[in-house]
């Protein structure tokens, strides 16, 4: 009985971290995460994300819907990057942002 509990938790861990490294490899493309620098991430992740709370906090029904928004965030990155010009695109193709004046 105790190590089908284990099991369980070990799968739910496992789900987690699959999920966690989902919502990363998304930031990491569309420009929110830098793996050099955590700061934006994190930022975004209190302030912008669906539970407004650091990813390691997430429950697994939680990443689930943070990855659907990710998802989506990504779809939105992607259409915007098509369009020369926007900060999506200069991300895109490593360009420096444009400037605001």
């Amino acid at each position: 009985m105790r190590s089908k509990a284990i099991q369980e938790n070990t799968e739910i861990v496992l789900a987690k971290k699959k999920l966690r490294s989902q919502v990363l490899t998304i930031a990491t493309r569309t420009g929110i995460h830098d793996t050099n620098d955590w700061d934006k991430f994190n930022r975004f992740m209190l302030h912008n994300s669906v539970c407004k709370k650091s990813l390691n906090l997430y429950t697994l029904d939680e990443l689930e819907e943070l990855v659907k928004q990710f998802r989506a965030l990504e779809r939105n990155y992607n259409n915007s990057a098509d369009k020369t010009g926007t900060k999506a695109w200069a991300h895109k193709w490593g360009f420096p942002s444009a400037s605001n004046n």
